[in-house]
């Protein structure tokens, strides 16, 4: 259905054809899970958006606990939006 819309909006987890061609770039043309369709994949609003759904998964299925650790430098929002999420940095 990739560009046969009524409105101007995606489906929930995005753009079929930019998901599948983020995985194989990711994983490789010949990853044998890519060929497999064994990925996962969504795509998001933003990197602050991105930053938050990651956050958001691993406070959900890390122990709780776990730090996460950023790089120096980064922006201080990404600190924040971890926070956000319950993780400690």
């Amino acid at each position: 259905m990739e560009g046969n819309f009524d409105n101007e909006y995606y489906p929930v987890q995005g753009s079929e054809k930019f998901l599948n061609a983020a995985t194989t770039l990711a994983y490789g043309p010949n990853s044998k899970a890519v060929r497999e369709k064994r990925i996962a994949a969504c795509q998001v609003l933003s990197g602050t958006g991105g930053l938050r759904l990651g956050f958001d998964f691993f406070a959900r299925f890390l122990p709780k606990g776990t730090a996460i650790y950023m790089p120096t430098p980064t922006w201080q929002n990404h600190h924040n939006i971890a926070r956000d999420a319950g993780l400690p940095v």
